[in-house]
């Protein structure tokens, strides 16, 4: 399994201007197939960090949709409005995880 998570801290008083954001990634992913994102937000910690986060059974299908995403000029114009929402003197990152082997040889 693969998890992928898009990383931001959302300027104050945006926040749920970034709830529609990802609602509207969501609806391009529901309409062409892909895997939807989950909203996450740490229980402590930074102030309006915002987390988009889905997962895919390996890296071919992660990096399949990852493409297919980037070559979609509806998808990545939404995606591209989100940069509007990012707090000032911060700098959104992702991070893609992997499930570790049970046991190594």
């Amino acid at each position: 399994m693969v998890r992928h998570r898009l990383h931001n801290t959302v300027t104050l008083g945006r926040f749920n201007d970034a709830l529609q954001w990802a609602r509207d990634i969501n609806a391009v992913c529901k309409k062409r197939g892909w895997t939807e994102f989950s909203v996450m937000v740490p229980s402590f910690g930074v102030v309006n960090q915002f987390i988009l986060e889905a997962e895919y059974p390996d890296h071919a299908a992660f990096f399949r949709e990852n493409e297919a995403f980037q070559a979609d000029s509806e998808a990545m114009s939404i995606y591209r409005h989100g940069v509007e929402l990012v707090a000032h003197g911060t700098h959104p990152w992702d991070e893609l995880e992997e499930t570790a082997p049970l046991q190594l040889a």
